[in-house]
């Protein structure tokens, strides 16, 4: 059975490597904890049973699978790329360091966790440099009290939770560009989006030379899934960011 299992995991990364769309529609996508304070490449784990795929950081790889229903013995591992998630600046002093610009090189996949809340701000460099910052937005208590009266309110507490993420967005960029600025982003906030019983789950695949990225979009309730390619914004230094996803 664990044979049996490592083979299909295979079969399933290869068909995601050559037809993402199409096995991103079919299975039902979820990314464990990953450590770590930034981007860095290396060796994941990878299980798909049924219509479901795990993928994980080798470093809890045992703790994170069992509840799924794998065991260690039945995982591959496949190169890859993995950007943790940025907490509160009081949870985590790193929150505003530089993000490093990576390469595809070996890496087949780049994978972020599952956005409840978070935003994710993906960069292209030129000349084949990416980088992603993975932001949770500030906890309601970090407000004032306008600011707390705001969030009672789904729209409003989107927008505000949104903007107050921009400037450490372009902190951020502006630390990692050493001068230079990126030629595009994608950015994808998921605040509002979460009221609606809905989830955001962002993987890159490595394909011709350069990264594409896809946004499953699922269902708290029921579990239906869509998968959509995301379109690259041209980045200016004028214009204030653009959300793939408004919510």
């Amino acid at each position: 059975m664990t044979v049996l299992q490592r083979i299909n995991s295979f079969n399933v990364l290869t068909d995601l490597c050559r037809n993402p769309a199409a096995v991103l529609a079919a299975h039902y996508l979820s990314v464990g904890n990953l450590v770590g304070n930034d981007t860095k490449s290396g060796s994941l784990c990878f299980a798909a049973h049924g219509n479901r795929i795990n993928i994980g950081d080798n470093a809890n790889a045992a703790t994170l699978f069992p509840a799924a229903g794998i065991l260690p013995g039945t995982l591959i591992n496949v190169a890859g790329l993995s950007t943790p998630k940025r907490a509160h600046i009081n949870l985590a002093p790193h929150r505003l360091n530089p993000t490093a610009q990576v390469t595809i090189g070996t890496n087949r996949i780049w994978v972020t966790t599952r956005q409840s809340g978070c935003s994710v701000l993906i960069l292209d460099w030129g000349g084949g440099q990416f980088s992603m910052i993975h932001l949770q937005p500030h906890a309601d208590a970090t407000f004032n009290w306008l600011g707390q009266f705001l969030n009672k309110y789904s729209r409003t507490r989107a927008l505000q939770k949104n903007a107050w993420l921009r400037p450490e967005f372009t902190h951020i960029v502006e630390q990692s560009g050493a001068g230079l600025s990126p030629l595009a982003y994608i950015l994808v906030h998921s605040v509002y989006i979460t009221t609606l019983g809905h989830n955001f789950q962002i993987i890159g695949i490595a394909q011709n030379g350069t990264f594409q990225f896809f946004l499953q979009d699922s269902q708290t309730i029921g579990g239906a899934f869509t998968v959509q390619l995301m379109q690259w914004t041209p980045w200016s230094e004028f214009l204030p960011y653009s959300s793939y996803r408004t919510a």
